[in-house]
């Protein structure tokens, strides 16, 4: 039996069957249009997988298949759908319709599938007869392997950029062919010669440089030729795949925009807002103020006295030793009552213990109370 090879119209999408094992059987068949081919997983090349498009569609569940996902691959160059694959679906992004336009999804290599056998479009794929025709017409393209598409009406020709003119290379300086006198005789038989050699020489050096920059303005023609090929070439496939792109994609929803309006349908609706009626706020009672909190007190502490303090925390030579400082234990003297200012160093209240400094970081840093000026005891001088 002769396996015969499909191709989209711009040979750019080509399935080569292989031969399916002895105990595989080609699924059952149900669309007329399409025809089941083995292709393995070498039997699908695609020369510009990102001249493609992908469209799923889904298939609910029977009662003798489960539901699926089938997925089209169309040549966006001749707008050829050219086989499509199926595979069981899983998730609910398998369920959605239309074509696939993430950009995370990997364009390089064709979809596959998992069984090897493909649905081939029959009524739209050129057969072995007719692509080898194809590929040797005047439109085949050479450097992009497909034959170049029709032009379309919104194509826009790209203008080649400016350069320079070109720099053709130049032969190295040679030195001549005999030294000067006193070097060389003197004779004028012998400068005749001399010279006439030397004449040769140039001669042909100049020959040799007109032949390299013929050869070197030869290639940059040539190039100069390829570029502009290859512009009409790159601007006529862009064209017609802009063009197919926008009219296979009109009016669709990106399956982000899917998974979007889809997660939003399964979110749990807001809960209700509690309204509050007949809220009366109570007045507060006033807070009981001491009399002698009823006069400003100044927050300034002089250096002196924030130097002794750190004077008598860091010096473990101190006369005055720091006590444990609880903070369970309230206080409640007025911390500006003179009775406490004469009591002692005020650093040796604040100096942490071991047990405090662990279970409160903060409490390592002297906390200064505010005072007044005027009650601050006298410096001692020793």
């Amino acid at each position: 039996m002769v396996m015969v090879s499909w191709s989209c119209h711009c040979l750019n999408v080509r399935l080569v069957p292989q031969s399916a094992p002895p105990k595989e059987r080609a699924p059952v068949q149900v669309d007329a249009k399409f025809a089941w081919v083995f292709v393995g997983d070498k039997g699908i090349n695609v020369v510009h997988t990102q001249l493609t498009l992908r469209t799923r569609r889904y298939i609910p569940a029977n009662g003798v298949i489960g539901a699926t996902r089938q997925t089209l691959l169309t040549c966006l160059i001749c707008r050829i759908p050219v086989y499509r694959i199926s595979s069981p679906a899983e998730s609910a992004e398998d369920m959605m319709d239309g074509p696939v336009l993430d950009a995370n999804v990997d364009l390089k290599d064709p979809p596959c599938s998992p069984d090897g056998w493909v649905e081939v479009s029959m009524s739209d794929c050129l057969g072995d007869d007719v692509a080898y025709k194809v590929a040797r017409s005047g439109r085949w393209s050479s450097h992009f392997g497909l034959v170049l598409p029709d032009p379309v009406e919104s194509m826009i020709t790209s203008s080649a950029p400016a350069v320079l003119p070109p720099v053709f290379p130049q032969l190295p300086e040679s030195s001549p062919i005999f030294l000067p006198y006193p070097y060389t005789p003197a004779d004028p038989v012998f400068l005749h010669l001399s010279a006439w050699a030397q004449n040769v020489s140039d001669n042909a050096r100049n020959r040799a440089q007109a032949e390299l920059n013929e050869f070197a303005q030869r290639k940059f023609d040539e190039f100069t030729e390829l570029d502009r090929n290859l512009r009409r070439e790159v601007d006529l496939i862009w064209a017609n795949w802009r063009a197919a792109w926008q009219s296979q994609t009109a009016n669709k929803v990106t399956r982000t925009d899917r998974a979007n309006s889809s997660s939003a349908l399964h979110r749990s609706p807001p809960e209700p807002a509690v309204s509050i009626k007949d809220f009366n706020s109570m007045p507060s009672p006033p807070s009981a103020r001491s009399p002698t909190s009823s006069r400003p007190t100044s927050r300034v502490v002089s250096s002196s006295s924030l130097l002794s303090n750190s004077r008598g925390q860091m010096s473990p030579t101190s006369e005055h030793r720091p006590r444990s400082y609880t903070r369970d234990t309230p206080s409640t003297s007025n911390p500006h009552s003179p009775a406490d200012l004469s009591s002692g160093p005020r650093g040796s209240e604040y100096a942490p213990d071991n047990q405090n400094l662990r279970d409160h970081p903060l409490d390592c840093y002297p906390r200064i109370q505010p005072m007044s000026h005027a009650l601050l005891p006298p410096r001692s001088r020793s």
